[in-house]
């Protein structure tokens, strides 16, 4: 039962290497774990270097992790969960994560752990919680759950039957692709005939592991506008507002996590100014997968197929870096039906899913069934 377990929380200043470094390392064990039950494979999952990096990049946001543990074996956890507490935007929010050992799921903790996670978001006066479950593909023949904006999940998916449970509502469904590699040559070449067909008048920049001061600001503007570009459903979330300095930040951020960063902006020629952008990262070797980011493309310069483009030109990039690299993933709202349509001309393929759960403090949940 819940009460055999004990909630240990993970200090501020905890790294890898200190004396609480073995709950961040277990953490990467259960991050693994849950990603196999899910996916049947752990490509995606996080590294102990990955997650210590998180911790403590506290610029954005407070945290509070724990890991669960037992009395007879007390460095050992068997959940973990994370409260991100945003501090510069979006003060409305918590965004709470759960995860527990596959064969120790049924048994309190995850209960216990969403507990200790809703009480430290109410005390800090949040009233939207928000929280993710990654899942593989959902089986066609079963019944389903579908989100407001489109998208379904499997009805019986455990960690979305615990999520109801507790009053959380589907609000909204990403969908994860798979793009595999090398890219065929000649399909390539045609579409960056196709781009250069209705691309005229911009120009592309690529960046590695930098952006130079010249183009920060520009930067910064696209990035604060994306969530009012992305497709949000329903979710209680605000625009985050960017400068030079929060972009030296993602920067610092990405290297501390041990992947490199691939950039492509679009230049508008005739205003100098920045109006498309994709990200992309890739973990050091011998991993040999990379993860998509956002890509963007302002509304008054869509239709020059210029997120093809900057898609294209980060590809590039990667193949000259790293042609080691077999898969890249992405996720996409499932509404978000432009985006969709640019990775699938690219060849990705559906491998999974990404339910993102809210949680208002103070309103009846919706049971959508």
């Amino acid at each position: 039962m819940a009460d055999e377990f004990t909630v240990v929380e993970i200090p501020p200043g905890a790294t890898l290497d200190g004396a609480d470094g073995w709950m961040l390392a277990g953490w990467a064990r259960l991050d693994t774990l849950d990603r196999l039950d899910a996916f049947g494979h752990d490509d995606m999952a996080w590294s102990a270097r990955e997650i210590a990096a998180d911790f403590a990049h506290t610029t954005m946001a407070d945290h509070r992790w724990a890991v669960l543990v037992t009395a007879d074996e007390p460095r050992v956890p068997l959940a973990c969960v994370k409260v991100d507490l945003p501090t510069r935007e979006n003060t409305n929010l918590a965004e709470i994560s759960v995860l527990v050992e596959p064969a120790w799921r049924r048994q309190g903790l995850g209960s216990q752990a969403l507990a200790w996670a809703e009480a430290i978001a109410t005390a800090s006066g949040r009233t939207t919680w928000l929280s993710y479950i990654e899942a593989g593909l959902p089986d066609p023949s079963r019944p389903q759950v579908s989100a407001p904006e489109g998208g379904s999940i499997a009805a019986d998916l455990p960690g979305w039957r615990f999520a109801q449970r507790h009053g959380y509502v589907l609000e909204q469904i990403e969908r994860f692709s798979a793009l595999e590699l090398p890219l065929d040559d000649a399909q390539v070449a045609a579409w960056m005939t196709e781009v250069a067909a209705h691309s005229d008048g911009y120009r592309l920049h690529t960046w590695v592991g930098d952006i130079p001061h010249e183009w920060r600001a520009g930067y910064a503007a696209l990035l604060g506008s994306f969530n009012t570009a992305a497709p949000l459903a329903g979710l209680a979330v605000e625009d985050e507002v960017w400068d030079e300095a929060r972009v030296q930040d993602m920067l610092d951020h990405t290297a501390a996590r041990g992947r490199v960063g691939i950039n492509t902006a679009a230049e508008h020629i005739a205003t100098g100014t920045l109006v498309a952008v994709t990200e992309l990262g890739y973990p050091a070797a011998p991993r040999t997968i990379a993860f998509q980011g956002l890509t963007l493309v302002t509304p008054a310069h869509r239709g020059h197929r210029l997120g093809l483009a900057v898609k294209l030109a980060n590809l590039a990039e990667l193949a000259r870096r790293r042609p080691d690299v077999v898969r890249i993933y992405t996720s996409n709202a499932a509404e978000n039906a432009p985006m969709l349509a640019i990775n699938i001309q690219l060849g990705s393929h559906w491998a999974g899913v990404l339910p993102i759960l809210q949680k208002r403090v103070g309103v009846a949940p919706v049971d959508v069934g």
